[in-house]
């Protein structure tokens, strides 16, 4: 029987992905109360930022979490290409998941965790994660080598 306020046809989030957003929530809360901290007592005669700065830092907040939609978008787009299907919160929760393991060299810990945080596709399924995986890191090259171009352009 479905709990009460919930569609018996709605499906919840992973564990893991449950944990990724909510360490993301609690680390964004956190930065975000240090600098409030800082702010106000560390240079207390600083004062207010002027609005061009504020709307600066929103500029950027919402061209990262931008950035950050068109990545998964993408990465959804692979995986459907590749035939591995995921529910959309299962892959969210890899995909934002694999960012912890960025440190980790040639973004080896970030494939780990994707192969590891995604349950629901079988061994065939698994080796075209990985593909659709180096394809993300090619697309990445392609656009870094675009934008290049364009800059060094005289």
């Amino acid at each position: 029987m479905p709990r009460e306020g919930r569609s018996p046809g709605r499906r919840r989030l992973s564990r893991p992905a449950r944990l990724t957003l909510g360490f993301l929530a609690a680390s964004a809360s956190v930065g975000l109360l240090a600098s409030l901290y800082a702010w106000l007592t560390l240079e207390p005669d600083i004062g207010a930022p002027r609005p061009a700065v504020v709307l600066a830092g929103v500029g950027v907040a919402v061209g990262t979490m931008a950035n950050l939609l068109l990545r998964f978008l993408r990465w959804q787009y692979l995986l459907r290409r590749f035939g591995v299907r995921v529910a959309a919160p299962a892959s969210l929760g890899a995909f934002v998941g694999s960012f912890a393991f960025l440190p980790i060299p040639l973004y080896v810990g970030q494939l780990i965790a994707r192969a590891r945080l995604v349950t629901d596709v079988g061994a065939v399924q698994r080796g075209y994660l990985l593909l659709a995986f180096l394809w993300e890191r090619v697309l990445d090259l392609w656009a870094l080598a675009a934008l290049y171009a364009v800059l060094a352009a005289p």
